[in-house]
């Protein structure tokens, strides 16, 4: 490959053969035409790996890489290290991109020299309907260093009852200057250690960004999946949602920020009870949901943020934590199939 390339798509692949030819060719019909595609086989199991092969023979800008299954973060740190272009942009295999979405970008980084460009997208289901919409919600079209760490950092992390959302996030919907991956030595954290990976590894790269640039317009199409981790309870997501709370809280420029600290607590908390529905929403016999809402509710570092911020939340998530306090498990499972 060139090393004149701009644009390096990395695509992780796992059993996704229902979706993926329309997410490549979402990306080789771009109307910008300077970049490469790497395709990830993460062992799929099913028809994924042959069409990844085909895509390969038929298109010189697109590389194969067949391994055994490690998970998705391990899948975009293995075509990091195998990509040649200036940016990458993470594209999941289920997912696609509007025709245009790298021509706006390349204008965008070229105008405004961006480390990274943020861009909205869109929820669908499995038949192309939109669920929901976000476009960035902020006053400027680009945010410098201390504008960044100030001003968008804290709300990506949570967004407190007074503020107005910015609907942006740690996640896939941006493109990244590799130079700046490169000099952190970064590395996207792994979906089996941590809940929420994208906040979790993202945030470095925000942190340590020059400037953020935003676009104002939909290119990303996200098909919402109700059995991805976050959305489906099993029985290791308090494991992984703690483990999320250590990683965030252990950053420097996390710890020493009482602001940043808050709002770590603060989302832990808020997955705590997204947690707790999900639990209310499985298949589980009653008496296994409530073993495991009395696993919470007994867990130490739960109970700890749950006291030191209960007067910080809306009346329905005090409802819960109270539930949390008096022990009251059929309450906390009766309200949790109640409330959204």
């Amino acid at each position: 490959m060139s090393n004149n390339i701009f644009f390096s798509v990395i695509i992780p692949v796992f059993n996704a053969e229902k979706y993926l030819k329309q997410c490549i060719e979402s990306v080789i019909n771009q109307s910008f035409n300077n970049f490469e595609i790497i395709l990830i086989d993460d062992g799929s199991t099913d028809g994924s790996g042959d069409i990844c092969d085909y895509y390969s023979e038929k298109e010189k800008k697109i590389q194969v890489f067949h391994n055994s299954n490690h998970g998705a973060g391990y899948s975009r740190n293995y075509g990091i290290k195998k990509c040649s272009g200036k940016y990458i942009l993470f594209l999941d295999s289920d997912d696609y991109i509007n025709n245009d979405l790298l021509a706006i970008c390349f204008r965008e980084i070229v105008s405004k020299k961006s480390s990274i460009v943020v861009f909205g997208f869109d929820n669908i289901d499995e038949n192309e309907n939109e669920i929901a919409r976000y476009i960035p919600n902020v006053e400027k079209d680009i945010y410098y260093e201390k504008d960044i760490k100030e001003l968008l950092i804290p709300k990506m992390i949570y967004v407190d009852k007074k503020e107005d959302s910015i609907n942006m996030w740690f996640n896939r919907m941006c493109v990244i200057e590799k130079k700046l991956i490169d000099n952190l030595k970064w590395e996207f954290e792994s979906e089996k250690k941590v809940l929420s990976e994208d906040m979790c590894s993202m945030i470095e790269l925000f942190w340590n960004a020059n400037s953020i640039s935003l676009i104002f317009k939909n290119l990303y199409h996200y098909r919402f999946n109700p059995n991805s981790i976050t959305k489906k309870y099993n029985d290791n997501n308090l494991s992984l949602c703690k483990n999320m709370y250590y990683y965030l809280k252990e950053k420097k420029y996390i710890n020493r920020n009482q602001d940043l600290i808050c709002r770590v607590e603060k989302n832990f908390l808020s997955y705590i009870i997204y947690i707790i529905k999900n639990i209310s929403k499985s298949n589980n016999l009653r008496k296994d949901k409530i073993k495991d809402i009395k696993m919470i509710s007994n867990d130490p570092l739960v109970m700890n943020l749950i006291n030191k911020n209960k007067k910080e939340f809306d009346i329905t998530k005090k409802i819960f934590f109270d539930l949390i306090r008096m022990k009251k498990y059929y309450l906390i499972l009766f309200v949790a199939k109640i409330k959204k």
